[in-house]
């Protein structure tokens, strides 16, 4: 039987021809296959989980870049906060009131969830308080998610040589928004912030500590008081006037943040427990230092902060104990403890560079040490270190002999 042709009742008919169409979707036509033309979406879309170019409810191809934008945050980019440009293509308003992000932003959010929030906390609740619970938060309150996005910046400009300077750059850009944003929160802080307040003023501390200290900064301590660039180490003690505040503890250990804000609490009951039979040595040297000196003014200031150390000391010990011995186990919170409780008198001793007061900041340094491996302390030490014994006086800088050995530092000779 000759080749296009079928027998059918002993006749010969034409066999019918293929229909041939340019019709296709896209995504059919960029695979090479046929597309069915089915509406609002063709069977192969469908079956691979694709948009349609048929489904007039997606944007096409062209509704994916909505989230992303056309280029990364550069230096020469991170000197405004203007929105990003959106990809060719992109409608021009969104209908939806989809957010945009950039792609700097989705790397940022990666590396957070990844790499930055486990180190944040060597506490397994906290970690994931920070890794899964903080994230959600920070979808509601612009300040806590620009925050990450800052944190995250500083976390590889450490890592990422390379790139440091954009990152830093970026880690700028992205705290100037979380503070503009946050502002009004600091302002009028009430049941409903408590808890985004709360978080921001402990991002506002890694961001602070994750900068590091400048080489170039007479004010070593950094005692400006500003969520600035230069930063200050003993914003720590700012989250004190949070929960103190009026009902805001149980706003706290009732709302989003309660896991933070027990575990702070029982790493603050435990330092409150007193060991003065087995004291540290290095505290009872202290305790012999200040003794010698006699100071009239001040002595009930730094008699209540040589204790609050005592306390110190005896909480890392007893936490290091707890995770097996050697020089892992202690939390940034217990350590941290004392900067929290600090008292105005002493800090206006600090502040006065009075040298009793910079002898006892020097022997809390050597608590800083046991967290050494964390990257946003790192630098911190020798730099504390170093503006102490350049504040001191060459007949008082052999007080802080003790503390220069056990940290590890040289003096210049």
């Amino acid at each position: 039987m000759p080749p296009g042709r079928s027998s059918l009742g002993g006749r010969n008919l034409p066999r019918k021809s293929h229909r041939k169409s340019r019709l296709g979707c896209k995504n059919c036509k960029q695979r090479r296959i046929k597309c069915d033309e089915q509406k609002p979406s063709c069977t192969n879309c469908i079956k691979h989980s694709i948009p349609c170019d048929y489904n007039t409810n997606n944007a096409g191809p062209a509704a994916a870049p909505r989230l992303l934008a056309s280029r990364p945050i550069t230096p020469a980019a991170t000197g405004t906060s203007t929105p990003p440009t959106p990809f060719p293509g992109s409608p021009s308003n969104n209908n939806l009131n989809i957010p945009l992000y950039t792609t700097t932003e989705l790397e940022l959010l990666h590396n957070y969830y990844i790499s930055t929030a486990p180190s944040l906390s060597s506490n397994p609740a906290l970690s994931h308080f920070w890794r899964a619970d903080v994230p959600k938060l920070s979808f509601s309150w612009p300040c806590l998610l620009n925050g990450l996005f800052s944190i995250s910046a500083l976390h590889l400009a450490r890592f990422r040589p390379e790139s440091r300077d954009t990152y830093l750059a970026q880690a700028d850009v992205y705290w100037d928004r979380a503070l503009r944003s946050a502002t009004p929160l600091l302002e009028a802080i009430n049941d409903a912030n408590y808890h985004a307040v709360y978080v921001f003023s402990i991002l506002a501390a890694f961001y602070l500590l994750g900068k590091g200290p400048r080489a170039d900064d007479d004010d070593f301590l950094a005692f400006d008081g500003q969520l600035s660039a230069a930063g200050t180490l003993l914003h720590i003690r700012s989250t004190r006037v949070i929960i103190e505040s009026a009902d805001s503890e149980a706003a706290l250990r009732n709302g989003p943040v309660a896991v933070l804000f027990d575990v702070g609490m029982r790493h603050i009951a435990r330092w409150l427990l007193p060991d003065r039979e087995n004291e540290h040595a290095l505290v009872q040297e202290l305790r012999f230092i200040h003794a010698y000196l006699e100071p009239e003014d001040e002595s009930d200031v730094y008699v209540n902060e040589i204790d609050n150390l005592s306390r110190s000391f005896h909480a890392v010990a007893a936490e290091r104990a707890s995770s097996g011995g050697g020089g892992g186990g202690v939390s940034t919170q217990v350590v941290f403890v004392w900067l929290y409780k600090l008292s105005d008198e002493f800090l206006d001793c600090l502040r006065q560079r009075e040298p009793m007061a910079l002898t006892i900041f020097a022997y809390f340094v050597v608590l800083l040490k046991e967290l050494e491996g964390a990257w946003y302390l790192q630098g911190w030490v020798e730099h504390l270190i170093a503006g102490i014994y350049h504040a001191l006086g060459p007949g008082t800088r052999t007080w802080v002999r003790t503390p220069i050995e056990r940290v590890g530092w040289i003096p210049p000779v």
